[in-house]
C-alpha cells in the first residue's frame, strides 16, 4: 500500500515525564471496578477448564458489528464473511507439556509471569468464549492448516524442483514474485539473530513490504512464546538457516533461507522486517521463509497484505482462528478476551477501522497490529503495537514519527472520548500444541533504557507501510 506519509526519519519524542502516560483522555466508567474484578478472575482463572462466565456482562451494549476493513491487500484483518463457514469448529492443538518453564522474564528484578504454562488447560474454555462472541471460524475439515490452505492441499503435492528450491538456503525468491514493492534487490547482510537475547516484539519492525498483519502475528508470537520461536530456525552459522514450517497438508517440512536480505536498490537498507536498528534479524529470517513457502504453494501471490490467520499456521500446523469485529465486544469484554487469550498461548492480531488520535498519536487504518495486556486494567484496557515500532504523530505540524514506545498504543477502557472496542477488531489464533503464555505487559527495551527520551534509531526512507 501507499506511504501513510513520507518518513524522512524517526524524530525523536517529544519530551515527558513519561511516555507511557498519555491516554486519551477520559476518566474509567462505571465497568471499570467490575472490570478489574474480572481481569483479576481470569489471570487466576486461566488455568479452569470452564470460562464461559468469565465474559458474561449483563449490562452489555454490543451489537454485532460490520466487519473491520482489512489489512495491506485489502481483505479484512476478519476476513471474509463465509470462508470456512460449512466447517464447524475444530478446536484443534491439545495442550502437551504443562511444565515449560516461563520465557518472558529474562530481566534482572523482574518478577516471573502467573504460572503461564499451566494456563494450557485453559484452552477449553477460552474455544467456549470464541464461541459465544466471535466469527469467521477459520477452521476446515479438510486440512489441519485452515480454510485459506484448502485450494493448495487440494492441490497436492509441488513438484520435486520446486521442493528443491524451498529446501535450498542459496535459492531466493523472485523479487517481483515475493512484494509489490518497488526498487528492492537481494543483498548479503549480517544477521543477528536476537538481537534482544530472545526473540521479542521489538525486533519485529515494517519497512517497504506492506505485510504489516503478518508482521504483527509475527510480533505476537514473540511477545506470548520467543521460546517457541527460537524452535523454529537452525542456524548453520554460515550465513544460512533451516526454517521449521508446515505444508498446506500440515506435514512438516523445512525451509532454507540465506542471509540475503531484501534492500533498496544499490544501498544496504533494508526493506523486509528488520531489528529497532535496521539489521537483519529472525524476523527477516521468517518473513523470507514466508516468501518462499508462498510462492512454491501458490498461497496468496506476493505476501503484501498477508493475514495473520495464514502466516501463522505456516509455523504451527494448525490453521484454527477466530476474529471479533468492531462493536461486537464491550471494553470489559475485550480486555478479557485479549488478557485470558494470551494467558492461555493464543496469539492476536487487530486494528483500527478510524484514525483517531491517542494522546501525541493517531491510528492507523488498514493496518495490522499486536494487541498485548495493558499494565493498569483500572484505566486501560489493551496495548496495541504498531508493527513498524512507531505511529505518526497526531500534530500534523510535526514532522516525523513518535518513537517513544517502540509503537505501542494504550488503549483506555472508558467508553468517553472514544468507545475503542467499536473502533477495534481481533483475531485470536490457535497456538498449536504449543503451551505457554503470557500475562505480563510488554516493555520495549529503548522504554526501560530511559523513560523521558527515546535513543536515536535507525534513519528510515521507507514510509510508514500498512
Amino acid at each position: 500500500m501507499d506511504f501513510r506519509t513520507p518518513r524522512q526519519d524517526r524524530s525523536r519524542p517529544r519530551p515527558s515525564a513519561d511516555p507511557w502516560s498519555v491516554r486519551s483522555g477520559g476518566t474509567a466508567n462505571g465497568k471499570t471496578a467490575a472490570a478489574t474484578v474480572l481481569l483479576a478472575g481470569a489471570l487466576l482463572g486461566a488455568c479452569s477448564t470452564d470460562l464461559g462466565g468469565l465474559m458474561a456482562d449483563p449490562g452489555s451494549d454490543a451489537g454485532t458489528g460490520a466487519p473491520a476493513t482489512g489489512a495491506d491487500s485489502g481483505p479484512s484483518l476478519v476476513a471474509e464473511a463465509g470462508v470456512g463457514a460449512t466447517n464447524p469448529p475444530v478446536e484443534a492443538g491439545a495442550p502437551t507439556d504443562t511444565g515449560i518453564p516461563d520465557p518472558h522474564d529474562g530481566d534482572a528484578g523482574s518478577t516471573p509471569d502467573a504460572a503461564p504454562a499451566q494456563a494450557c488447560a485453559s484452552n477449553a474454555g477460552i474455544a467456549t468464549l470464541l464461541a459465544q462472541l466471535g466469527s469467521d471460524d477459520t477452521s476446515s475439515t479438510i486440512t489441519p492448516m485452515g480454510a485459506r490452505f484448502v485450494a493448495a492441499a487440494q492441490a497436492g503435492p509441488i513438484t520435486p524442483p520446486k521442493a528443491a528450491v524451498l529446501a535450498a538456503p542459496a535459492q531466493n525468491p523472485d523479487v517481483a514474485l515475493s512484494t509489490s514493492a518497488p526498487g528492492l534487490e537481494w543483498h548479503p547482510m549480517t544477521v543477528t539473530l536476537y538481537p534482544s537475547g530472545q526473540p521479542s516484539p521489538e525486533d519485529i519492525n515494517q519497512h517497504a513490504i506492506s505485510d504489516c498483519d503478518g508482521a504483527s502475528a509475527l510480533a505476537s508470537m514473540a511477545y506470548v512464546n520467543p521460546t517457541f520461536v527460537q524452535s523454529l530456525i537452525t542456524d548453520h552459522h554460515d550465513g544460512t538457516f533451516d526454517v521449521a514450517m508446515f505444508d498446506p497438508t500440515g506435514k512438516p517440512i523445512s525451509v532454507g533461507v540465506d542471509s540475503k536480505v531484501l534492500v533498496d536498490t544499490g544501498t544496504t537498507n533494508v526493506g523486509q522486517i528488520s531489528a529497532g536498528d535496521g539489521s537483519a534479524d529472525w524476523g527477516t529470517v521468517l518473513e523470507k521463509a514466508v516468501m518462499k513457502y508462498d510462492i512454491a504453494y501458490g498461497m496468496v501471490g506476493v505476501i503484501d497484505g498477508i493475514g495473520s490467520e495464514t502466516l501463522v499456521p505456516m509455523f504451527t500446523g494448525v490453521g484454527h482462528s477466530i476474529a471479533f469485529s468492531p462493536g461486537t465486544l464491550t471494553p470489559t469484554q475485550m480486555q478479557q478476551v485479549v488478557t485470558v487469550s494470551l494467558a492461555a498461548g493464543r496469539f492476536i492480531t487487530g486494528g483500527f477501522n478510524q484514525v483517531l488520535t491517542l494522546g501525541l498519536d493517531l491510528t492507523i487504518t488498514a493496518h495490522g497490529y499486536a494487541p498485548m495486556v495493558a499494565p493498569d486494567p483500572a484505566m486501560d484496557m489493551i496495548d496495541m503495537r504498531n508493527p513498524s515500532g512507531v505511529n505518526p504523530w497526531a500534530n500534523s505540524s510535526t514532522s516525523g514519527y513518535d518513537t517513544s514506545t517502540d509503537g505501542v498504543l494504550r488503549l483506555p477502557i472508558a467508553t468517553s472520548p472514544v468507545d475503542w472496542p467499536k473502533i477495534v477488531d481481533l483475531r485470536i489464533i490457535d497456538p498449536g500444541p504449543e503451551c505457554t503464555g503470557v500475562t505480563t505487559p510488554f516493555v520495549p527495551m529503548l522504554v526501560k533504557q530511559d523513560q523521558a527520551t527515546t535513543p536515536a534509531r535507525i534513519r528510515e526512507t521507507h514510509g510508514l507501510r500498512r
